[in-house]
């Protein structure tokens, strides 16, 4: 599923590979965003978080909406570092993705995530 090679490839910090789940356009984090916008985005993530685990706690609830598009909804948990700087983030996450077929499979149209119970620090 795209929604798996995504995440394996942001986990890999493999912009081209994460970047090739994603279309043209995608509402991303609630403001429509262009591929490139998208793509700068997660190379300032990639540097800012060298170090990235994620897993899910919930099996993915996958709903069709119409043959055009498909939407998926999962609870994941989540942790970045940084040695360089010492900083860590961890917490939870529920996550919304939209897909639409494009030339070359589905595509990430829409990502959504509402992150709780956040910690911090430095180590």
């Amino acid at each position: 599923m795209v929604l798996d090679r995504c995440r394996r490839a942001e986990q890999a910090r493999d912009i081209n590979a994460t970047m090739a789940t994603y279309g043209a356009r995608v509402d991303y984090f609630g403001q429509m965003r262009s591929w490139n916008e998208v793509r700068a985005d997660k190379l300032a993530y990639f540097r800012s978080w060298p170090g990235i685990a994620e897993s899910t706690t919930s099996d993915p609830k996958i709903k069709f909406l119409g043959v055009d598009r498909a939407l998926v909804r999962f609870g994941s948990e989540f942790t970045v570092s940084n040695r360089a700087t010492g900083e860590w983030r961890t917490g939870n996450i529920a996550n919304t993705y939209d897909f639409e077929p494009g030339p070359t499979g589905w595509k990430i149209v829409r990502q959504e995530g509402k992150v709780s119970n956040t910690r911090k620090g430095t180590r």
